[in-house]
């Protein structure tokens, strides 16, 4: 198997040579513009930040235009190729058997195997400090074996850690140096289930830049406007945001709902089936021959919104910047979030948000000081909330400049990238002999 990297790694123990620090995307990320995922955002963003102080890799699936090496903005970008992965997963799929549901095919060893190898030799040869790989736990053991005293961290961006099955994830665990996770939420899930792991477990969070939502948002005064970003998927709860809604146009008749973001549903064998919150499981009467787009707009039309709700698609990251300015509120009504990205986008763009009391939402948004937060699947409560904001324009502005402060103050890409170099030269400090 070819070698991306073929140099002799330097003294790992040299002190005054640069951190060395590698981001290993999922297997199905591509880390360059245009084709990235919010994820392969997260690793673009912090490894150009870092590249001025560290020696920074970030690996990723090829594309077909795409060396399988090149480096731009001082890092190092390195492109793997499906050569066998798809296949072994079509065979899975096909031949595999049931699996049980706390350990679904992607969960398996044996998914993105391949590509995990091919990292983890060229992280051996490079002679990296760390290692932060997103979600996957199956990978751990792959960077271990071929980099003894690589200090791994694996980062969790979902509750897979705490959902699949524990003895799995444990045995995997044992692989891995430090957890961290897009919210506090998820790390102490970890830690609550796995209190017997040695390592740490932490939050470092998802982030934003701040300067590309620069500028006050236009507000046209004749058309108040509630955005939502997010994939078009049960466990956004946007059928209760669409509820929520009709309360809204009730009360404002000019009101509009834009609703931009991919037609893109969970599979309900790593959503549904793995949770165990009633909230959740209770969304599996989305999964029937219809999809859960055609779900919303059958409630669009039978709630009388057609002229009302907005499907805006997908659009890139850079583009989406103008529905931000446009909006008056950003909403996320979701049933199931980690984190909650597009709150955080909100604030930087200095508009109010509304969330639900779910998951990592809660440590993003100050509630009653950048925005408000609701309980989850409560058509009613979401509806005030909006109607509050939507109608008060000084209260919209105070609240748009506090998130925007709380954005640069909390989740700038600076703000982030800095935590995670404090983390590799703590790792780096502090490295012992590898675990028996």
């Amino acid at each position: 198997m070819t070698q991306l990297c073929t140099p002799a790694p330097a003294s790992a123990a040299d002190p005054s040579r640069r951190l060395r620090i590698a981001l290993v995307n999922q297997p199905w990320d591509y880390s360059l513009p245009p084709q990235q995922t919010s994820l392969s955002i997260w690793s673009y963003q912090v490894a150009r930040v870092l590249a001025d102080t560290c020696d920074m890799v970030v690996y990723g699936r090829k594309r077909a235009d795409t060396p399988p090496v090149e480096a731009h903005d001082g890092v190092t970008w390195c492109h793997i190729r499906d050569r066998w992965d798809s296949r072994i997963t079509h065979w899975l799929e096909r031949f595999g058997g049931r699996r049980p549901i706390t350990a679904p095919l992607v969960a398996s060893q044996w998914y993105g195997r391949e590509y995990a190898t091919r990292v983890a030799r060229d992280i051996a040869a490079r002679g990296c400090d760390l290692a932060l790989v997103f979600n996957y736990s199956q990978f751990a053991p792959i960077l271990k074996r071929h980099n003894p005293n690589l200090h791994v961290v694996l980062d969790m961006q979902c509750e897979w850690a705490s959902q699949l099955d524990r003895t799995m994830i444990a045995r995997r665990l044992e692989c891995v140096d430090t957890v961290v996770g897009c919210s506090a939420y998820i790390a102490d899930k970890v830690r609550q289930r796995y209190p017997h792991f040695p390592g740490e477990c932490k939050a470092l969070y998802n982030g934003v830049s701040p300067a590309q939502f620069a500028g006050a948002p236009a507000t046209p005064a004749d058309h108040p406007r509630v955005l939502f970003v997010g994939r078009v998927s049960p466990e956004k709860g946007l059928h209760v945001l669409i509820d929520a809604f009709a309360r809204v146009v009730e009360r404002l008749p000019d009101a509009r709902l834009d609703i931009l973001g991919a037609q893109a549903a969970c599979p309900r064998e790593i959503l549904v089936d793995l949770s165990d919150e009633p909230r959740v499981q209770a969304l599996g009467r989305f999964y029937d021959d219809r999809s859960y787009h055609d779900h919303l707009v059958a409630q669009i039309e039978r709630l009388g919104l057609t002229e009302h709700v907005i499907f805006s698609g997908f659009q890139p990251h850079a583009e989406s910047v103008k529905h931000f300015r446009q909006a008056w509120v950003l909403s996320n009504p979701s049933l199931s979030e980690a984190f909650g990205m597009s709150l955080a986008e909100g604030m930087a763009a200095g508009i109010p948000v509304v969330a639900t009391r779910v998951g990592g939402m809660v440590e993003v948004v100050d509630d009653g000081v950048t925005g408000r937060v609701v309980p989850p699947d409560d058509p009613a409560a979401l509806g005030d909330a909006l109607v509050q904001l939507l109608g008060d324009a000084e209260l919209r502005a105070r609240m748009g400049q506090a998130g925007r402060q709380r954005a640069i103050d909390c989740f700038s890409w600076q703000r982030i990238a800095g935590d995670l170099a404090a983390l590799a030269a703590q790792a780096r400090t502090t490295r012992t002999e590898p675990r028996p």
